[in-house]
C-alpha cells in the first residue's frame, strides 16, 4: 500500500443494522459504508419532497420520447453482421461489445412507466425520492444494462494528429451526404453510403469502422438534436476507439440521463404546452425499472442459455402497458424492490470479499470499474456536467445505508472534475462487502421525518394486525405480502419499506 491512500469505504464494527424489507429485523454486525457519511450531531437537511401531481393521461403529455428511443433498424443490424467478425476482439478490449450487441435488441417503450417514474426525480440529489428511500441509475446500471465502459479517457480529451485525420475523413463523407439526394447524413443514408462505397481492397476499412462507431454513438449513446442524423460531435470519439483508445462512455451517458430527467420533471410539473423532446438513453431507464420493481416488469420471454448475451437482451421484445395508478402505487410503496438485481454480474464478483488496494486494483479492470461506481464525483457528459452521489443509494451497490454526507461540487473546470472521476488505481483502497445490505438506525430515524411528511395515501401506510403470539409467522408474511389478517387480539403497526 502506498504512502497516501484514498479510502472509498468505511467499515465500522458493532453497528446496529436493519436488514431487508422488515423494519423489525435488527442485528448488530460490522457495517460497510460508502463515504462520506454525515456527522451524527449535524445531519444534513432532508431532500425536498417531490411535488407529485395526479397521474397525467399520456394523450395530454407534451413530451416526445420517440426521438430518444432508438429501435434496431434492419440496415443497422446488417452493418453489425458485416463488421462484427472483423472487429469483435477490439470491441471486447474497448469494453463496448455488450453495448453494440444490445442495439440488435428491440425494447418496447412504456411511456406511462417513464412519466410516473420521472415524477419522483430530484434535480438536487440526482436520485429518485421515494417515500421509502432514495434510488437512482448508477454507473453500474449503465455498465450492465447499457453495456458501456467505465474506464478510459474523457470524451473531451484532446485527440492525436492521427485521430484528427480520421475524424476529418468522416467529416468529408458527411459533406458528401449533405450534397447527395439525402440532403443530410441520415442514419439510413449513412449506412447505405458506407456499405456501397468502401473499396474491396480494404483501404477504407478503418474509416468504415469509425463511421460505424460514429453512428452507434449518435443513435444509441450520446444523442443530440437533430436526432435523425449522424452527429459530427462524436467523430473524434469514434476515431479514437478505432485507434484502440478506450473512452469512458458510461459516465457521459449517465450525465445526459440525469440532465434529461431533471428537465423532464420540471416540464411535467409546469404542464407547459410546448413539446419537450428527450434525448438521453431512456431504454436503460426502463430496463432499470424492470430489473428493480418485480411487480412492474413484464414476463421475460428470451432464453439466453448457452451463449454470451448482454444483460439487457433478456428484455428483448417484451412489453408492458400499465395503468398510471398501478405504477404510482407500486413506486410509492413497492411490494418488493431489488437492491442488487445483478449479483452474478457484479463488477467485483471475481474477487474475494474484503479489503483491496494497490497491485490488486492495478491488475484488475473489474476492480477499477467497481471503484468508479462507488465513488462520489461529478460526471462529464458531452454538453453537461452532473453530480454522482452513490453514497445516497449505497444498498444498490451492496453497502449499508447511513445518513449521507455532503459532497462539494467541482465547478472550476471539466478537467478538474474529470480528475475526481479518473481514480488512480494504485492510490485507492476500498472494501468489498460480504453481507446483505441494510440501513442504520440513524438513517431510519432521519428518513422517517421525510416519510411522515409525504402525501402517501393512507392505504399505503399498511396497518398490520398481528395475532398475539404469532410474531414470527407475521414477519414472514410481511416479507412476502406486506400484510397479514387475523381474528384474535391484534397489535397495529406501521410498516415502512426500506
Amino acid at each position: 500500500m502506498g504512502d497516501v491512500q484514498e479510502l472509498l469505504v468505511e467499515v465500522t464494527p458493532s453497528t446496529t443494522i436493519i436488514s431487508g424489507l422488515d423494519a423489525l429485523n435488527i442485528t448488530t454486525r460490522t457495517g460497510h459504508f460508502l463515504l462520506p457519511r454525515a456527522e451524527q450531531a449535524n445531519p444534513p437537511k432532508l431532500p425536498p419532497a417531490p411535488k407529485i401531481p395526479s397521474p397525467i393521461p399520456i394523450t395530454d403529455l407534451q413530451v416526445k420520447f420517440d426521438k430518444s428511443w432508438s429501435g434496431s433498424p434492419e440496415l443497422w443490424r446488417k452493418w453489425m453482421t458485416k463488421l462484427r467478425p472483423m472487429h469483435e476482439p477490439m470491441w471486447r478490449e474497448l469494453g463496448i461489445l455488450d453495448g453494440l450487441v444490445t442495439t440488435t435488441c428491440r425494447f418496447k417503450r412504456d411511456e406511462t412507466l417513464l412519466v410516473e417514474l420521472a415524477m419522483f426525480w430530484s434535480a438536487e440529489t440526482n436520485t429518485f425520492i421515494f417515500p421509502w428511500g432514495e434510488a437512482t441509475v448508477t454507473l453500474e446500471d449503465m455498465a450492465v444494462l447499457g453495456g458501456l465502459p467505465l474506464l478510459g479517457g474523457s470524451g473531451r480529451d484532446k485527440p492525436s494528429p492521427e485521430v484528427q485525420e480520421d475524424a476529418k475523413e468522416l467529416e468529408r463523407h458527411r459533406t458528401l451526404l449533405n450534397q447527395s439526394k439525402y440532403k443530410k447524413p441520415t442514419y439510413s443514408g449513412w449506412v447505405k453510403h458506407f456499405l456501397e462505397c468502401v473499396p474491396e481492397d480494404g483501404t477504407g476499412e478503418q474509416v468504415e469502422h469509425a463511421a460505424f462507431l460514429a453512428m452507434w454513438l449518435s443513435m444509441f449513446v450520446l444523442k443530440a438534436p437533430p436526432f435523425d442524423v449522424v452527429q459530427a460531435d462524436v467523430f473524434m470519439i469514434a476515431a479514437r476507439m478505432v485507434h484502440g483508445q478506450s473512452v469512458a462512455l458510461a459516465p457521459a451517458a449517465v450525465a445526459s440521463l440525469y440532465r434529461d430527467l431533471s428537465t423532464l420533471k420540471c416540464h411535467l410539473s409546469s404542464r407547459k404546452e410546448e413539446t419537450y423532446m428527450m434525448r438521453a438513453p431512456l431504454n436503460v431507464l426502463q430496463l432499470w425499472v424492470w430489473e428493480r420493481f418485480p411487480a412492474l416488469r413484464p414476463e421475460i420471454v428470451s432464453s439466453l442459455d448457452g451463449h454470451h448475451f448482454p444483460r439487457a437482451a433478456r428484455w428483448d421484445n417484451v412489453q408492458t402497458r400499465l395503468d398510471p395508478s398501478t405504477v404510482r402505487e407500486e413506486l410509492e410503496s413497492p411490494t418488493q424492490f431489488e437492491w442488487m438485481p445483478y449479483r452474478s454480474r457484479n463488477l467485483a464478483r471475481l474477487h474475494e470479499r474484503g479489503w483491496v488496494s494497490g497491485d490488486d486494483i492495478v491488475r484488475s479492470k473489474e476492480l477499477q470499474s467497481y471503484a468508479r461506481c462507488i465513488h462520489a464525483c461529478d460526471l462529464i457528459g458531452m454538453h453537461c456536467t452532473e453530480m454522482y452521489r452513490p453514497h445516497r443509494v449505497a444498498r444498490q451497490l451492496g453497502f449499508d445505508q447511513d445518513v449521507p454526507g455532503t459532497v462539494a461540487r467541482i465547478r472550476s473546470s471539466c478537467k478538474e472534475a474529470w480528475k475526481r472521476y479518473d481514480l488512480k488505481p494504485e492510490s485507492i483502497t476500498f472494501f468489498i462487502p460480504y453481507s446483505e445490505p441494510g440501513t442504520t438506525a440513524n438513517y431510519m430515524h432521519w428518513w422517517k421525518k421525510y416519510y411522515s411528511a409525504t402525501s402517501v395515501s393512507k392505504k399505503k401506510r399498511v396497518a398490520i394486525a398481528i395475532q398475539e403470539g404469532t410474531n414470527t409467522c407475521a414477519d414472514a408474511c410481511i416479507k412476502r405480502h406486506g400484510k397479514v389478517r387475523t381474528n384474535g387480539k391484534s397489535l397495529t403497526l406501521e410498516v415502512v419499506i426500506l
